[in-house]
């Protein structure tokens, strides 16, 4: 596996879908958050979607935040490096990063976060990395929220979807562990499964 080039990004990055767009409805329906947030992170890019879509609804509204998008992927940098939009080439930043290490303290103050959820340990490609959630379906969502935790910023709110397919209570109780507060504020029913989206906060913030 490459680990700092991706010879086809087109084949190895998540594609927009479900969780995606519940995601993508909910933050653009915060809009208290999401106006009042000057960075703004979306980790776990993928394609890039999400970042996109805040992008260009700041726009039209006339706020002008700076996005940061982060991925472990390089497909997925490559792949947003193409087709970033050009009214949001000023406003987007991407980094190839495991999680939000790489952040400063306290410098973000929103977090859309759409991790791997499958409950599954296929990381061979980058394709299977970008889905398998490890094997309760939550641990790299736990993983990536612990990375946060100091880059956010001590009013910033994180916004998370998860599916039933994995370890709800697992991720409940470590949100808890972490001194993180907690409330789903959207779900969907498909076929299989139910995604839901979390809203968290730092546990001495007001949560709304």
């Amino acid at each position: 596996m490459e680990v700092y080039r991706c010879p086809n990004p087109e084949e190895q990055i998540y594609r927009p879908s479900d969780d995606t767009y519940l995601l993508t409805e909910t933050l653009l329906g915060s809009r208290e958050d999401l106006h009042r947030s000057r960075i703004i992170l979306d980790l776990g890019t993928g394609s890039g979607y999400i970042a996109q879509q805040i992008c260009l609804e700041l726009i039209k509204k006339d706020f002008f935040h700076e996005i940061v998008a982060i991925d472990i992927s390089p497909c997925s940098i490559e792949y947003m490096r193409k087709h970033l939009s050009r009214e949001c080439a000023d406003h987007i930043f991407l980094i190839q990063c495991d999680g939000a290490s790489c952040l400063r303290e306290e410098s973000i103050d929103l977090v859309a976060l759409n991790p791997p959820y499958l409950p599954v340990n296929e990381r061979s490609t980058w394709l299977e990395i970008s889905w398998s959630g490890g094997e309760r379906g939550v641990d790299k969502a736990v993983e990536m929220v612990k990375s946060v935790l100091k880059p956010l910023s001590r009013r910033g709110s994180l916004y998370i979807v998860l599916s039933s397919l994995g370890d709800l209570g697992y991720f409940e109780n470590s949100m808890e562990a972490e001194g993180l507060i907690y409330r789903i504020i959207a779900r969907k029913k498909l076929f299989f499964e139910e995604l839901v989206v979390y809203k968290l906060k730092q546990h001495y913030s007001e949560l709304l």
